[in-house]
């Protein structure tokens, strides 16, 4: 009772100091990440037009990966055209400041539309305007090669593919000896097992792409990212599926080189604390890969101030400020301590362009910083963390 005690006045006079109107100043998180770089999103429009946005940036992050910039329908805008001026201004940006890069993401059911919208589930011949599986793989093969290629020696690590673990079914539901209960039966993965069919390829698609990424760059560290695989059991034990999934790729030789945790979290939902985050870091190290946190953000629930015509929320509270800030310390702490995790990165670092309000009306304030750059309970959380002190610490 007394560490809780003492463990709660400590986060209270955090929080005291951070609203305060002159904060005491912040180590940049760069300069303490000495055994994992320590990262956010990157937004293009941000960087380019709000100085104090790329300043913060510049000053505290030694990690980078874009928003949404070289995702499949953003580098590839239609069928052979691509457009990389967003992607290469990050990338630019991060060289220019000695900054690690991630790409991401290569293969994603999702934020492909114009592919996605026009499959058709059949072999070959596809009506005009539409793709065929054939047509799939052909565009993956030039897709990959073409992005990759692109940012070949720049682009340390990439995510290969995003978010293909299926989501809970029940646990007694999953085989998790099957690829087909396994993954998200998204059109790659339509237009794969008709090509397997027919005998164009002798494997799913997930292994396929990560041995054509190996192979147009051979130095890349190849990652697999996912959402709800963060603890050891996960969301209704999609983590127990996730590792079925990557010791079937490892026992097949695919090339994947470490496991993303998207962990974007809410401050009651702590999986460092209920549910073994540091047990599921050493199960993936016992595979002989690295894990990194890929999209943290950790979202409060906003007040209602007005409801007429339109909610109007107000500021978070000085007690969800306080929880939060244990939250990133938590998680920080854990994957500082595990000697397993390259990188952890947050989904963004201002609340002044944080995706969570228009994604989850009525929660938000879930970045370190707030909407005018000032540093938050959480940022001194995560200096803390990673000086490897406790947050209990003056």
């Amino acid at each position: 009772m007394r560490i809780i005690f003492s463990l709660l006045i400590s986060i209270q006079s955090v929080v005291a100091v951070a609203d305060s109107t002159n904060p005491p100043a912040l180590t940049p998180f760069k300069d303490l990440s000495t055994n994992m770089l320590f990262g956010t999103e990157v937004d293009p429009e941000a960087l380019a037009n709000d100085q104090p946005y790329a300043d913060l940036l510049a000053k505290n992050y030694n990690i980078v990966v874009p928003e949404n910039d070289l995702k499949f329908e953003n580098t590839e805008t239609s069928h052979g055209h691509f457009d990389f001026e967003h992607a290469d201004r990050i990338v630019n940006f991060a060289m220019a400041h000695h900054m690690v890069v991630r790409g991401h993401v290569l293969v994603y059911q999702w934020q492909s539309e114009w592919l996605r919208n026009n499959y058709v589930d059949q072999y070959d011949h596809a009506p005009a305007g539409k793709f065929a599986a054939k047509d799939v793989k052909a565009i993956l093969d030039h897709h990959i090669e073409t992005v990759m290629g692109r940012y070949k020696g720049k682009i340390k690590y990439w995510d290969v593919v995003n978010e293909v673990v299926c989501d809970p079914v029940g646990t007694n539901k999953v085989d998790r000896s099957s690829l087909d209960t396994i993954l998200q039966h998204s059109f790659w993965y339509r237009a794969f097992k008709i090509l397997k069919e027919h005998g164009d390829v002798s494997e799913d698609f997930v292994s396929y792409a990560f041995r054509k990424a190996h192979s147009v760059d051979p130095d890349c560290k190849l990652i697999l990212n996912d959402y709800g695989i963060e603890g050891y059991y996960g969301w209704q034990e999609k983590s127990l599926a996730a590792r079925a999934l990557v010791k079937m790729l490892l026992d097949q030789g695919v090339p994947i080189s470490g496991v993303g945790f998207q962990m974007h979290q809410s401050y009651g939902n702590d999986p460092s604390v209920g549910d073994h985050l540091d047990k599921n870091i050493q199960a993936y190290k016992a595979m002989g890969l690295e894990v990194q946190v890929t999209e943290c953000d950790i979202q409060i629930k906003l007040p209602v101030v007005s409801g007429k015509p339109d909610k109007v929320y107000g500021e978070p509270t000085p007690t969800d400020l306080k929880n939060q800030a244990e939250t990133y310390y938590n998680l920080v702490k854990t994957c500082r301590e595990s000697g397993n995790v390259s990188a952890f990165l947050t989904w963004g670092f201002t609340d002044k362009y944080s995706w969570i309000p228009w994604k989850y009306p009525g929660c938000g304030c879930a970045l370190p910083f707030d909407k005018n750059y000032q540093p938050k309970p959480a940022a001194y959380a995560i200096e803390k963390a990673l000086r490897g002190e406790s947050i209990s610490d003056n």
